[in-house]
């Protein structure tokens, strides 16, 4: 017998046929998409990007990019349908991103001047999910973003789930360091410092604040930060 089921992927298939499993993906249900370029008056067009790699898996989706744009190295952005990508303008690099946006309607929204160095943001699981980071952010190498957990838990019970994918907010001038994992539902105030090897579960409204450890929490209050080095910062304020 022949059966016919729904793959993880969007619009992909699996058929079983005398025990032998085939994937295949309808090609035909991808389409309206594109990578869009905003240059600094508002007009659009459509434009590859060195460094950027997009693969769209469905349709209606948009990736739009605003000049000065940012210089892209070794990225790849997976979308699903209906999603939106939107980049602002940036006078630094954004390097060694995974993007897996396959929330139908989801959302990835990044202010200006991001500074990314490495990370995978998973975007996946439930309609209409957002990552939102504000403007004027430093992002280490190797952070993760993850609106799910993956898998499921649930009451043992009622068997009812218990931990739903999730938005993750990030305000302006956060400074989100090395090896870090910034869980589903996360929100993060402006000019907030994530320390190396961080694991953050809860969210953070005050602001100037330094959190650190396995879960995050409080470490410092009353602090902001700059991107100069320590003995360049000294020169400049003497």
């Amino acid at each position: 017998m022949i059966y016919l089921k729904k793959g993880r992927m969007p619009h992909s298939y699996i058929i079983n046929f005398l025990g032998i499993r085939i994937r295949f993906r309808n090609k035909f249900a991808c389409y309206n998409n594109k990578v869009v370029l905003v240059d600094e008056n508002g007009n659009q067009k459509n434009k590859n990007f060195k460094g950027l790699k997009v693969k769209f898996l469905g349709r209606n989706s948009t990736v739009k990019i605003y000049a000065p744009c940012p210089k892209f190295e070794n990225c790849v952005f997976v979308c699903g349908d209906n999603v939106n990508i939107s980049i602002g303008s940036s006078k630094h690099r954004i390097s060694n991103l995974y993007v897996d946006l396959l929330s139908e309607n989801g959302r990835l929204n990044i202010g200006t001047n991001l500074a990314l160095r490495g990370g995978v943001f998973s975007i996946k699981e439930k309609e209409g999910l957002s990552v939102n980071i504000g403007n004027e952010c430093l992002i280490a190498s190797n952070v993760k973003l993850w609106t799910t957990d993956f898998h499921t838990v649930l009451d043992a019970e009622t068997k009812q789930p218990l931990n739903p994918p999730a938005d993750i907010n990030i305000g302006n001038h956060c400074w989100i360091c090395e090896d870090i994992t910034i869980a589903k539902g996360v929100s993060i105030n402006d000019d907030t410092i994530v320390a190396a090897k961080s694991y953050v579960t809860k969210s953070f409204n005050q602001k100037n604040i330094i959190v650190g450890g396995i879960p995050a929490k409080i470490i410092k209050e009353n602090v902001t930060w700059t991107s100069q080095p320590y003995d360049k910062y000294l020169e400049s304020f003497s």
